[in-house]
């Protein structure tokens, strides 16, 4: 039983570690086109439509527009992209974020979905693994008896025969 729970228990811990080791993954560029861009990707749309901001046309959308400019007049007064991150949640909240940031209770949207699966899993593997021996039983069960040992003598095994040439004397008339 012991080694049954390592297992589940290691993938949940090595899940849990993982956000602790992320990698810092943002462009480090010095062209405000391609900051521009980077920052885009990681902002939502507010209007309803659920596209990233550099997704949203700002043609059709005017919040997408205005998110736009925004970014660009962060840009243009020389701030960081955490900078201008940080001020896009301060003006529209962290509904802004494209993803949830990976600390407090909203690290909990990363954990979750695979603790669940894994947990799921190993509640899965344990139903089917105490069903089967069960099933198997029955089946085998089932098997011997109506087929009375094999040799077709059974009382049942008669009783279906005698049924059986009934009907069939009954068909022919």
């Amino acid at each position: 039983m012991k080694n049954r729970l390592s297992f589940p228990i290691a993938l949940i811990l090595i899940i849990v570690a993982l956000p602790g080791l992320r990698l810092n993954a943002q462009v480090n560029s010095s062209n405000g086109n391609s900051k521009f861009k980077t920052i885009t990707r990681e902002l939502a749309c507010q209007c309803g439509c659920g596209l990233l901001v550099s997704a949203c046309d700002p043609n059709d959308c005017a919040t997408s527009k205005e998110i736009r400019a925004n970014v660009t007049a962060l840009i243009n007064q020389g701030k960081s992209e955490p900078e201008i991150l940080h001020s896009m949640v301060a003006t529209y909240g962290e509904q802004i974020l494209a993803a949830p940031p990976k600390e407090g209770f909203s690290l909990s949207a990363y954990i979750l979905p695979f603790a669940f699966l894994i947990i799921g899993g190993y509640v899965l593997m344990l139903i089917i693994t105490r069903w089967l021996p069960k099933i198997r039983g029955t089946e085998t069960e089932t098997m011997i008896s109506a087929s009375g040992n094999g040799n077709g003598t059974s009382e049942t095994g008669i009783r279906h025969k005698q049924q059986i040439e009934q009907e069939l004397k009954d068909l022919d008339l």
